[in-house]
């Protein structure tokens, strides 16, 4: 049971996919490793609902960037846009 469990792993880890996405997204990359470490040192229920409150949090911040950026435009919040 343990080998098939640590091939099923080592399969798992594709180190040309992950620099594809780090290539891709940084956020995403960022993301695969905090759900790994997580669900490697503090288990698997926490490491998942660790993976999904960062996932909310990076959504939100997509999702609230063209708000910030047209009310920086159009001077109503001081936020400055990179």
């Amino acid at each position: 049971m343990a080998a098939v469990v640590i091939v099923a792993a080592a399969s798992a880890l594709d180190l040309k996919a992950f620099l594809r996405l780090l290539r891709m997204s940084r956020t995403e990359a960022a993301l695969l490793v905090a759900t790994f470490l997580g669900v490697a040192f503090a288990g698997v229920l926490e490491g998942i609902l660790v993976a999904t409150g960062l996932s909310l949090i990076a959504f939100v911040r997509r999702a609230w960037d063209p708000i910030a950026r047209s009310w920086a435009a159009s001077g109503m919040c001081p936020v400055t846009t990179t």
